[in-house]
């Protein structure tokens, strides 16, 4: 390593002043649905599966123990009069069976009770329930999604997205929405991840019945439906994750995230064995019929439904959730239009995320669950159509699909999408986060309630704050080091010193110069200190331990070359693409002294956004920041420049020059030197020129008073003869001006001729 600093250059940052789960066997529960209020019909409802698990008794003969799961239906059913039909296999070894004909909802669970009465090798049993429904970008209509803005007295329950946005988008990271399906909407099917499943059994009328790979919602609205049962999914999933900045329609909570479509109803069909299987493929679990992978299919599960059961979670549901929590998916669930929440799986079941709604105002949305097993509220709106309801992707058509379309929406159907998007942010920040720390991150930064209809032993731990989340999130974790977070930072309290970073794989270093002052300060150039500081690059990790080194013995621009000697260490961590941190003990000027700065990035990235840095011509573009790094004079090694392009910031070109005084051999740290470059460039063009060279002094290392303001004391021009190659001619006052040859050391960008 010490080898290997002595090449680089310190980097030279003369920062300027800030310019720029089981449940009981015995509990029983009825269909689940999508977020539309209890009716007459769920108390008449009928039905003809069990879902039940059998496990062999220890007293059983060795006969028993091999019995086909039919033989053993035809045992149970003798013991409770009852003809049982093996339909087929679920998930985690539990079955799907039969009667003969469909029953009460109170017969079938009378059943249930009687056969784990009648021996206790039955583990659970329950009625297969029905599922039904519970019901700053250019994006046009971004303005009536009232629901992401900045909280206010109009917008109390808004989840503050804009900021958000600045440090997460949920790049990375899918979202499974288990729903009635989607339509390939133009503001969605840009979003939508391949390999989505359709699960419907029963009841599915699409073009090939059954399950299959088709997860489209082909089914509209029958005349029996309320209208909000209708294209459900689709709108569920543009809260998730529409596509945003396209210049039409609206904006998703994750714009960068995927939606995982995953099937399991239809407005007037679906079935709990379907639902518990569906957890189960999404978590990546191996599936009756269908293989398992490696990794989950996708690390945020959003379920917009609930059962009209009035009982707890039961067995095979909570199995396939502890499953995926269990493979670190993060599981949201809605917490119903009906009742207290504690009555409704899955909102009741262990480990999930469960959302109650609120009305614009702040106050709980009239039909939302509630109670002691909610998690967080989010906006839910007021009532369908309403312009105070919800906003996202929808289709027109009545029956049969029509024309893409968008519509307002109520119901904690639309709360939970929210909360799920913001759960897919806080996973593209803190990929190994568990669903217990995504679910905290969410909690500890609510915002308090501002309505007595919703307390905390009510409505969860309070108002979904997205910018909260993420910031909590921040300050918690480090990013992984990528080349994004090469840069310039600075303190802003201490304005006037900073640190220049290059995060370089190819290269196999994390890199920085420190540009500041001595412990005392003063008002002259010869308090001016500079040190460098190198790591390994660590594929996935999350901070750089760097040793710290300094350069003496070397003259302005002139031989002899210097070696550096370690004087400290640091650890660099990033908050975000624009926010970091450096800890640091080091000794230099015979004091010692450890402590923490602050990092902020002196002008953001223009891939902070995008996640990746392009290839860039040269010769076609001219000037581009995939030439930002490091870079030096071999014939001076030792002393050197960094170089930050700026196109986002005016076309920007900002380089810091470390380097000595002109009688700087013998003067030890005090012949230490460094300045910033600072001027525009021309798109387009290969060089700049008439660049001014400031050098600051009156700072105080890593402490107040400020730097003064910085003084031009000459200037430069800067040619590229090629992506590794270029050329700084440079006029100060006082010193002798030359043409400097400079070759590129490290940096990120992929430059090209």
């Amino acid at each position: 390593m010490a080898q290997l600093n002595s090449k680089y250059p310190a980097l030279l940052a003369a920062i300027l002043v800030a310019v720029f789960p089981g449940a009981s066997h015995a509990q029983s529960l009825r269909g689940f649905q999508f977020d539309q209020p209890e009716d007459s019909a769920t108390s008449t409802e009928t039905m003809q599966r069990l879902i039940m698990k059998v496990s062999p008794a220890a007293n059983d003969s060795d006969k028993q123990k091999q019995q086909t799961p039919q033989q053993k239906l035809n045992t149970l059913g003798a013991a409770t009069g009852t003809t049982l039909t093996y339909i087929r296999a679920l998930s985690a070894g539990a079955w799907l069976v039969e009667v003969p004909q469909t029953q009460s909802r109170q017969a079938m669970e009378s059943l249930s009770d009687n056969l784990m009465a009648a021996d206790p090798s039955v583990l659970f049993a329950h009625p297969d329930y029905r599922i039904v429904q519970s019901a700053l970008p250019n994006d046009p209509s971004f303005s009536q999604q009232w629901h992401y803005q900045v909280p206010s007295s109009t917008n109390r329950s808004a989840v503050n997205l804009p900021s958000a946005w600045n440090v997460s988008e949920g790049l990375g990271v899918t979202v499974a929405v288990i729903d009635s399906g989607y339509r390939p909407h133009v503001d969605l099917i840009g979003n939508i991840a391949p390999g989505g499943y359709d699960f419907v059994s029963i009841g599915d009328n699409d073009s090939s019945p059954g399950w299959d790979n088709d997860p489209l919602d082909t089914v509209g609205t029958p005349a029996f439906c309320n209208p909000r049962c209708a294209w459900h999914g689709t709108h569920v999933a543009g809260t998730v994750a529409a596509v945003t900045n396209n210049g039409i329609g609206v904006a998703g909570v994750a714009p960068r995230a995927k939606v995982l479509p995953v099937r399991v109803n239809t407005p007037y069909s679906g079935q709990l064995s379907d639902l518990t299987e569906a957890i189960y493929w999404t978590a990546g679990l191996t599936v009756p019929g269908l293989p398992g992978q490696a990794l989950p299919r996708a690390q945020v599960i959003n379920m917009s439904l609930n059962t009209t059961s009035q009982t707890g979670c039961p067995a095979q549901l909570s199995n396939a959730i502890t499953a995926a929590l269990t493979r670190n998916v993060v599981v949201v669930v809605s917490a119903g239009n009906n009742d207290e929440v504690a009555n409704y799986p899955p909102a009741n079941c262990p480990g999930v995320i469960t959302v109650a709604g609120l009305k614009r105002d702040g106050g709980k949305y009239s039909a939302s669950n509630y109670g002691p097993n909610v998690t967080i509220s989010a906006p839910a709106g007021q009532s369908a159509d309403s312009s105070s309801s919800v906003y996202s992707t929808y289709n027109d058509g009545l029956g049969v699909p029509g024309a893409d379309s968008y519509r307002f929406l109520a119901g904690t159907s639309m709360a939970a999408p929210h909360v799920a998007g913001v759960a897919a942010l806080l996973k593209s920040m803190v990929p190994n986060a568990t669903p217990e720390q995504i679910e905290q991150y969410i909690t500890s930064s609510a915002r308090p309630f501002t309505s007595s209809s919703c307390t905390t032993s009510r409505c969860g731990a309070g108002m979904l704050d997205a910018n909260a989340a993420v910031l909590q999130a921040q300050s918690s974790q480090g990013l992984v080091l990528n080349p994004i977070l090469s840069g310039v930072y600075y303190d802003p309290t201490t304005a006037g010193q900073g640190v220049m970073i290059d995060v370089d794989p190819n290269a196999g270093v994390v890199f920085m110069g420190w540009y500041t002052f001595a412990h005392e300060g003063g008002n002259l150039a010869s308090k001016q200190r500079w040190f460098t500081a190198v790591s390994a690059f660590v594929p996935g990790s999350r901070s750089a331990q760097m040793t710290i080194y300094q350069n003496i013995g070397g003259n302005f621009d002139n031989l002899p070359t210097t070696s550096a000697s370690p004087v400290g260490s640091a650890t660099l961590t990033f908050q975000s693409c624009n926010v970091g941190t450096l800890d640091y003990t080091i000794t230099f000027d015979g004091i010692t002294k450890s402590g923490s700065v602050p990092l902020t990035r002196i002008t953001t990235s223009e891939y902070c956004q995008t996640g990746a840095i392009p290839a860039v011509s040269l010769s076609a573009s001219g000037i581009n920041p995939t030439l930002d790094g490091s870079w030096y004079e071999p014939r001076t090694s030792g002393q050197g420049m960094q170089f930050v392009f700026a196109p986002q910031n005016s076309n920007t070109a900002f380089l810091t020059w470390y380097t000595y005084d002109i009688n700087g051999q013998n003067a030890g740290t005090s012949g230490q030197r460094w300045y910033a470059i600072q001027g525009s460039y021309t798109p387009g063009a290969q060089q700049v020129q008439g660049l001014a060279i400031y050098e600051s002094i009156g700072g105080r290392f890593d402490g107040l008073p400020r730097a003064l303001p910085p003084v031009q004391v000459g200037t430069a021009d800067l040619a590229f003869q090629g992506c590794n190659q270029a050329t700084l001619t440079y006029n100060i006052a006082g010193r002798p001006s030359r043409t400097i040859p400079l070759t590129r050391l490290s940096g990120g960008g992929a430059c090209s001729p």
